[in-house]
């Protein structure tokens, strides 16, 4: 039996279709255009590619809107004047605006309709698709995926659009509410005004969003200057366009685009990446100050042994050394103290040429540059060090730029915090000391394509060729730095060596075994040490339990018991007495402490010890034993020879 074939519905009004809840574009607007910034540079970036010399933006809180039937009037418009109460029944007021002027091609009204009105449709797309350039400038256009547009319901309620072609006999005026986009209404039955303007002078397009989203944000001084931070980094801040400009006021104040050069002359080092996609050839350029070698705040050696001479001995070394001769050195011009390049040519990148998961991304350019982030280290070149600081961590990081927008990589996607943990993240780089840029252009890196929420690239193998391409000029860096840092540390050695009078060729083998002897002498240094600690433990003690046995006769002279008996002795004689040498020690016999005095039991021996030339001095602990019938007394553990011997 034969299979039962469904004929293809006829086309009709009647017949089924996939069609959108209007309530879609709020998700999709939130999902990709993520903060004000961001909104803001899709808008500008339609200006660029419009063909437009510039792009004005003003923000207004203060003025006051009426929409009524569909159509957006100023409260002042004296159009509202002609309205019936009746007609007036149901409008809403808004307050603050936002225009976005710019002096483009402008659009037609087919353009609008089968073009901007329509989601995700973008005439850009087969524009550069074709390799297509503007007319004027000569630009390829940012974007191609028609959701710019969408970042505009983050800012505002209502969009109005007002734009005129080259030529054209008449203007266009459109406007529509993104609040009625809801729920359980299609997408084509959100109702749009549209009608025609007396022709202008000047073509271009003029977008307003009415109605503002947060009107504290615009007028809070501390948002405005956040605002203008980050609109700083998303538009590049390291070089300027060539024709386009971009002007921005809020309430009549100026939201001004920082300029980094001024910054960047305060750099320690600087590091130029050029991809040669043509030659297949990576360069690195390469250039440090000798402040780079300060390594802490206070640096006697580096101030007396590098500074003096202008590095000149320094750079000597530098270029003779193993680790840094195969750079070939050349002393830097200007502000810089060394300068070198590294090549990797077809060769050393066979594995990115070569690979089944990677691909040339096209060519690509850039620099980074570090900084110190200590305001109280030596100021080169007079610089205001304490501004670096600020400056950096508000823009520190390497950013990507297509055309001098950037493109949103992630928080340290060059992963330079891993250098962090390793011996050399002194000189190499870091994320809060990095500042610098990677440039690419839509013209020659169009395989390198944005995601949709402006959050990097689509994974693809141009992508892996690029994370290929600028991991290399990382590695390359941060190796060339460490090269520096070791040959640096054998500079400070080799003067060390000097100022101590060792040979020039004393090195670490002979370091090594200086060391050692040195550990071998203070392990016998302890080792006595640990003896006389012992003995005068033992000393301490014997003195502890002679002290004991001393009591009061009640005659108030003192006597002791039958223990100092056996310790004294009976009697003790001059003439046997061996005062030369270990026995007797000079000093100290003028110190009494009635307390600590201990009498002999033989007057005759302390009679012969008067006019002894002995008499009153220190005696060691441990011949006090052999010394009978003298009058001793004890002060920290020593025995002392009393001169009143009564």
């Amino acid at each position: 039996m034969a299979e039962k074939v469904t004929p293809p519905p006829s086309a009709n009004v009647h017949a089924p279709r996939l069609n959108i809840d209007s309530r879609v574009v709020h998700q999709l607007g939130e999902e990709l255009i993520t903060d004000t910034g961001q909104a803001l540079l899709e808008l500008v970036k339609n200006a660029f590619d419009a063909d437009s010399p510039d792009c004005l933006i003003r923000v207004d809180t203060s003025s006051h809107w009426i929409r009524v039937g569909g159509k957006i009037y100023a409260k002042d418009d004296s159009a509202l004047t002609t309205l019936s109460d009746e007609e007036k029944r149901g409008a809403r007021g808004y307050q603050g605006h936002i225009t976005v002027a710019d002096l483009g091609e402008g659009m037609s009204p087919e353009t609008i309709r089968n073009g901007w009105l329509v989601i995700s449709v973008s005439a850009k797309r087969e524009f550069k698709a074709k390799g297509k350039l503007t007319k004027i400038y000569h630009r390829t256009p940012l974007g191609d995926k028609g959701l710019g547009r969408l970042g505009t319901m983050k800012l505002g309620s209502v969009l109005r659009i007002v734009t005129q072609t080259e030529g054209a006999t008449f203007g266009t005026d459109v406007s529509f509410s993104w609040d009625d986009c809801v729920s359980g209404r299609t997408l084509s039955e959100v109702p749009v005004d549209i009608h025609q303007l007396p022709p202008k002078p000047d073509h271009g397009t003029t977008i307003t969003i009415i109605g503002l989203r947060d009107i504290a944000f615009w007028q809070s001084h501390l948002e405005l200057i956040r605002l203008e931070r980050q609109l700083s980094t998303l538009i590049s801040p390291f070089s300027s366009f060539e024709s386009f400009k971009v002007d921005i006021q809020v309430d009549g104040n100026i939201i001004r685009h920082q300029d980094a050069q001024e910054y960047l002359e305060m750099a320690l080092d600087m590091f130029e990446l050029t991809w040669d996609s043509a030659q297949s050839i990576l360069e690195t350029r390469c250039s440090v100050k000798l402040d780079l070698f300060q390594v802490k705040r206070k640096d006697d050696f580096f101030e007396q042994y590098v500074v003096t001479d202008g590095g000149a001995r320094l750079f000597a070394f530098l270029r003779a050394h193993k680790d840094t001769k195969g750079l070939n050195l050349s002393r830097g011009s200007g502000k810089w103290f060394v300068s070198f390049a590294t090549e990797k040519k077809k060769d050393a990148l066979g594995e990115l040429l070569n690979s089944n998961d990677r691909e040339d991304p096209g060519p690509l350019a850039g620099s980074v540059y570090s900084f110190t982030v200590d305001p109280f280290r030596r100021a080169p070149m007079g610089a205001d060090l304490p501004k670096v600081p600020d400056f950096v961590k508000e823009h520190s990081g390497v950013f990507v730029f297509r055309d001098n927008f950037r493109i949103r990589m992630g928080e340290d996607w060059l992963q330079l915090g891993a250098n962090v943990t390793t011996g050399a993240s002194y000189y190499g780089l870091r994320p809060k000391n990095t500042l610098g840029w990677i440039a690419l252009s839509a013209r020659e890196n169009q395989k390198l394509v944005e995601k949709s929420d402006r959050e990097g690239f689509v994974d693809n193998k141009a992508k892996r060729g690029f994370d290929y391409l600028t991991f290399e000029f990382r590695d390359t860096i941060n190796s060339n730095l460490e090269a520096l840092r070791r040959t640096y540390i054998d500079f400070r050695k080799e003067i060390e060596n000097e100022v101590a009078g060792k040979p020039p060729e004393y090195g670490i083998d002979q370091a090594e075994a200086d060391l050692e002897s040195a550990k071998i002498a203070a392990t016998a240094v302890a080792g006595r040490l640990r003896e006389l600690s012992g003995a005068l433990q033992k000393s301490r003690a014997m003195a502890a339990s002679l002290s004991e046995s001393v009591t009061s006769n009640g005659s108030g002279k003192e006597t002791t018991k039958t223990a100092a008996h056996e310790f004294l002795g009976a009697s003790f004689s001059p003439n046997s007495c061996n005062c030369r040498g270990t026995i007797f020690r000079g000093g100290g016999g003028e110190h009494h402490e009635s307390g600590n005095r201990f009498y002999g039991l033989s007057d005759r021996g302390l009679a012969s010890l008067r006019g002894h030339r002995c008499f009153s001095q220190r005696i060691d602990t441990r011949v006090a034993e052999s010394h009978r019938g003298d009058r001793l007394w004890r002060r920290f553990g020593h025995y002392y020879i009393s001169k009143n011997a009564n």
